[in-house]
C-alpha cells in the first residue's frame, strides 16, 4: 500500500527512513519513505524502530492511510458512517466516516465495516481508484496526486472509461485544489 500511494503521487519518495527492518534498496523503500513524509502530512509511522513491512494491512489501517493521504480533512458536517461496528471511540472513526462519505469505501451489506479484517489487493486497488477519481476527496489546499483521474473542473469519471493522460500540466508533479465557492 505504501508503494502504491507513493506511485499515486508520482513516486517522490520522501526523507530517508530509520527503520531497522527496511533494508537499503528494498523494492518498497521509496513507499516507506513516502508514507513518513507525504505531501499532505504523515500517512503512517512505524513501531519504534521497525516499520514491519511484511505485516498485513487491515481495513481500518488502509482507510486511515487513504484519509491521511488526502490531508485528513475535517469530518464535521459529514453524515455518520452508519457502520454498526465502528463505535464513537474507534481510533479510525474519522477516517471511516470520511472514506464512506466520499464514496471511497462502501462497507458490507450488513452495515459493518470490519476494520480488523485484512484489506485484500482488489479492495485496495478499488479504494485507490476511488480516491483518485473523487474530486470531493481532496480538501481545499491539499496537494492532489498527479495521477488523479479528474481536473478540478471535472467530476468523477465513469468506471471503465479511459483516464486522461494526466491531470497535471506537463512537468507539474501536483495540483492544488482551488476553493471554487
Amino acid at each position: 500500500a505504501s508503494t502504491w500511494l507513493n506511485l499515486m503521487f508520482g513516486g517522490p519518495g520522501g526523507d530517508p527512513h530509520t527503520f531497522v527492518d527496511v533494508p537499503p534498496g528494498a523494492w518498497y523503500e521509496d513507499g516507506v519513505n513516502f508514507v513518513g513524509d507525504a505531501p499532505n502530512g504523515v500517512i503512517a509511522t512505524g513501531f519504534g524502530d521497525e516499520f514491519r513491512p511484511r505485516r498485513i494491512l487491515n481495513r481500518a489501517q488502509a482507510a486511515s492511510w487513504l484519509y491521511a493521504a488526502a490531508g485528513a480533512p475535517a469530518v464535521t458536517g459529514l453524515p455518520a458512517n452508519g457502520f454498526t461496528d465502528v463505535g464513537p471511540g474507534a481510533w479510525y472513526r474519522d477516517a471511516v466516516t470520511w472514506v464512506k462519505a466520499r464514496g471511497i469505501v462502501a462497507g458490507f451489506a450488513d452495515n459493518t465495516f470490519r476494520g480488523r479484517g485484512n484489506v485484500n489487493r482488489g479492495q485496495m486497488a478499488q479504494w485507490l481508484f476511488n480516491l483518485a477519481a473523487t474530486p470531493e476527496a481532496w480538501d481545499t489546499g491539499a496537494t492532489v496526486a498527479p495521477t488523479a483521474l479528474f481536473t478540478p473542473a471535472r467530476s468523477r469519471r465513469a468506471v471503465g472509461s479511459r483516464p486522461p493522460a494526466s491531470s497535471a500540466p506537463k512537468g507539474v508533479r501536483s495540483l492544488q485544489v482551488a476553493d471554487t465557492g
